[in-house]
């Protein structure tokens, strides 16, 4: 009688074995391809993102108006203030609310879509804020809902602004979610009377005294960094608008 040909017990293992390893190089080269595409994603986003806010500044910065303005509780404000590192400038006028903005400005070209009759100045002012939901736009991405909350960024780019200008009641501030994964914004101006643009002509808050209250610097050096694109730079020149 002939013997019936079959595999032994090792060669068995040694095909499951050959078969694991094979699985497992396989599903770490699929997983590796979806964080990839995960993180070229969440880039990419993050650039738009940028972009659109570098966009929204520009708007702001090149619209900005020559005009001082008393605010609810009767205190002059300056056209235009920018935080020196942590803290108001001794010298400068005071900031409204909480001292929040990093930067602020009157600006015109507000948005009127049923043509009342009122003025278009209103003002803007950039902050940084950690935990904070935008009620208005839950998100501003089209992400879905992540699984882990490291994938979700806790501090972010906001712009307030309000209207009217001069308003003898506490305004009501309208917020924008900008810009998610920020580590960190900074400003420099660059003073009328500079005669270069070297390093030493910046100064990192405005106004530099109490009596320029109604001027402006002739550029604005913004640097936003993040989490996933790091460190960028942009310079605004500006064009004022005398209301």
């Amino acid at each position: 009688m002939k013997r019936l040909a079959g595999f032994t017990l090792i060669e068995m293992l040694v095909a499951f074995a050959i078969g694991a390893g094979v699985a497992l190089i396989i599903y770490q080269a699929l997983t590796g391809t979806i964080k990839i595409e995960q993180r070229v994603h969440e880039v990419s986003q993050q650039t738009n993102q940028l972009h659109r806010v570098w966009q929204r500044l520009n708007d702001d910065i090149q619209h900005v108006a020559v005009r001082p303005w008393v605010d609810y509780l009767g205190n002059t404000q300056a056209t235009m203030v920018g935080i020196l590192n942590d803290g108001v400038l001794s010298s400068s006028l005071s900031l409204v609310s909480d001292d929040s903005h990093l930067f602020r400005l009157v600006r015109v070209g507000g948005n009127n879509f049923l043509s009342l009759t009122r003025s278009d100045l209103h003002i803007v002012g950039y902050r940084i804020a950690e935990d904070e939901v935008d009620k208005d736009n839950v998100g501003i991405s089209d992400r879905e809902d992540e699984n882990t909350e490291e994938e979700i960024a806790t501090v972010s780019l906001w712009r307030d602004y309000w209207q009217p200008v001069d308003s003898a009641e506490e305004p009501v501030i309208k917020s924008r979610l900008l810009l998610e994964g920020v580590e960190a914004m900074r400003f420099r101006y660059l003073p009328k009377n500079s005669q270069n643009t070297d390093e030493q002509a910046w100064v990192n808050g405005w106004p530099e005294s109490s009596n320029q209250y109604d001027q402006l610097p002739i550029a604005i050096e913004v640097t936003i960094q993040l989490q996933s694109v790091g460190e960028i730079v942009r310079i605004f020149p500006l064009i004022k608008t005398d209301v």
